[in-house]
This record gives structure tokens, C-alpha cells and sequence, in this order.
């Protein structure tokens, strides 16, 4: 993308997060040979670093953009299960040259819900259901995965090495904040991943409690 597309997508980013009433990012990526993060904008903290690697649901998005000769949204409801990501596939000329994703965090729906129905004793209706892709143990496998692999990227540690406890809890608390341990069987997965035993994970998330 060059500098004028690059600033024509910065203005469309800048008003969304104005306008935004909950915690957002909007991530302008590059494609082809130097694929990448080339914008970060955030309204909270921000998950995403620039000049970083595709986040994985973009990886997800490219792999059939060939098939498509149009402009589309792509939804994405498994990030957590308080995220979700839209993303516009952006072409000149019928080419692909970019990606625009609005990442939002909607969590703060779920507990304005969860404190009104726990004032007429029905908080048990929102027992924590699977996301969509948690349906089967080979894509829970690999969204994890996925979102490890991102997080070590982010506190800049080596996969399938030994790490001592301040490692260990920063990458848990990362894990926690991307909502990992909300999915079903989330603990349990991260911990065959990482390596470290479950009751181990277990108390380290007590201790960040």
C-alpha cells in the first residue's frame, strides 16, 4: 500500500475509534511477500503491536482470498469470547492489497446483562456457553495454539523452551487477558501447549487473581 492509501485508511481508523463507545482496535495490514501489521489504532489497551506478523484470523482470511474477486466483510467471533473482528478485504484494480479490521470488545454488554438478570436470580442463564469454534477438539487446539504463538511474538520468548516463573505468569496473564481460559477446556489446552502442568496453571491464575 503506499503512503496515499495508507492515509485514506488512517481517517476511516481515527473516526471509528472517536466515534467507538467500547474498548476497540483497528489494525491496517499489508499483504503479499512483506505481509504485516502496518497500523495500530486503540481505544484501551492495545492487544496488537505495528510491524508485527498477520494476526491469525487475517492468516485465516488470506488463505481462500484468491478464490473472491470482490470487496467483503469477514466476521470473526472466536478471537475470545468477549471479542470479536470484522475485517474488509481492501483491492485496487481487482487486487488485493490490504486488510482493514476492526477488532471490538463487547464485554461490557455481558456484564451490564449479567448484573440486570442477577437482580431477579436468573444469573445462571449465563452460564459460559463454547464459542463457535469450540465445537470440536482439533479447532480449540488450534485457536490456542494460535494465540500463544501471538502472545510469545509479544513479550518477545522463544516457543518450546523452559520458562521460569515471571515468563510463565506474564504469559499466562496475556493468555487471560485474550480470554483463553474462558473457553472450554481452555486451562487444559494452554497447559499441554506450554508445558506446564495444569494444577501449576491453575495456581498461577489464582495468583493473579
Amino acid at each position: 500500500m503506499n503512503k496515499k492509501q495508507i492515509q485514506h485508511w488512517a481517517q476511516i481508523a481515527q473516526f471509528f475509534i472517536h466515534i467507538s463507545t467500547t474498548p476497540c482496535e483497528v489494525l491496517l495490514q499489508s499483504v503479499g511477500s512483506n505481509a504485516k501489521i502496518l497500523e495500530v489504532w486503540s481505544k484501551g489497551e492495545p492487544t496488537y503491536q505495528k510491524d508485527k506478523p498477520l494476526p491469525f484470523f487475517s492468516n485465516t482470511i488470506l488463505e481462500g482470498s484468491k478464490e473472491r474477486s470482490f470487496d467483503q466483510f469477514f466476521v470473526d467471533t472466536s478471537l475470545t469470547p468477549t471479542k470479536k473482528a470484522v475485517t474488509l478485504l481492501i483491492r485496487e484494480e481487482n487486487k488485493l492489497i490490504g486488510l482493514f479490521s476492526i477488532i471490538q470488545d463487547y464485554s461490557a454488554y455481558q456484564e451490564a446483562a449479567s448484573s440486570l438478570l442477577s437482580l431477579v436470580n436468573l444469573s445462571q442463564l449465563l452460564e459460559e456457553k463454547p464459542t463457535a469454534i469450540t465445537t470440536g477438539a482439533k479447532e480449540t487446539t488450534n485457536l490456542i495454539s494460535d494465540i500463544i504463538q501471538e502472545v510469545l511474538l509479544e513479550l518477545q520468548l522463544e516457543s518450546h523452551r523452559k520458562y521460569n516463573k515471571k515468563q510463565k505468569l506474564a504469559i499466562i496473564s496475556k493468555l487471560k487477558e485474550r480470554g483463553v481460559f474462558h473457553t472450554k477446556g481452555g486451562v487444559s489446552e494452554a497447559s499441554k501447549l506450554l508445558e506446564i502442568p495444569e494444577p501449576s496453571m491453575y495456581r498461577y491464575l489464582s495468583s493473579l487473581s
